[in-house]
């Protein structure tokens, strides 16, 4: 009886250690896809708040063309001063153009 019970919870502890790290392999697995499934809304808010910001800057330019170029404009980093120093140069070619 001693040694039956001996073997029972050999296999108990054996089917146990089987059980255990296959629940840890699982995990791993499941844990991946987790990150996966991250990386991936990760890069879709990423397409869709470019798209937004495109779909905003259409809408802009549409409505008033040259809002769009000045909000382009001051989105890259440029002063005022330098806006408007190009500006000044842009009016001199122009006129200098037209004459």
């Amino acid at each position: 009886m001693l040694a039956e019970a001996s073997d029972q919870y050999g296999e108990l502890e054996t089917t146990f250690k089987a059980t255990q790290l296959k629940h840890e392999q699982e995990l791993e697995e499941k844990n991946k896809v987790i990150e996966s499934l991250k990386d991936e809304i990760k890069h879709a808010n990423e397409l869709l708040k470019e798209l937004q910001d495109e779909s905003v800057e259409s809408a802009i330019s549409k409505l008033a063309p040259t809002a769009a170029v000045a909000s382009r404009l001051i989105r890259s980093d440029m002063s005022l001063t330098e806006l408007y120093s190009l500006y000044v140069k842009a009016t001199e070619e122009s006129e200098l153009v037209e004459t």
